[in-house]
């Protein structure tokens, strides 16, 4: 759902991702500014950080190089 608000748009979405048997499904919003009709700014408010967190740091385990 996306919503007018001059300069403004706010969106609200779900942030739907996989990896392997890892899943996250969480409601999302954001925040766009438009200047010019470009967006300048992009602001994501996430319902659960720790989550998120978790889900990112186990998808990027295996990008990590190994320690020196």
């Amino acid at each position: 759902m996306l919503l007018d608000a001059g300069a403004q748009i706010v969106g609200i979405w779900r942030l739907r991702a996989t990896r392997g048997e890892q899943r996250l499904d969480q409601p999302t919003v954001s925040l766009l500014t438009i200047a010019d009709g470009v967006v300048v700014d992009l602001e994501m408010f996430h319902h659960d950080t720790n989550e998120l967190r978790a889900f990112l740091d186990g998808s990027a385990a295996g990008a990590r190089p190994a320690p020196a």
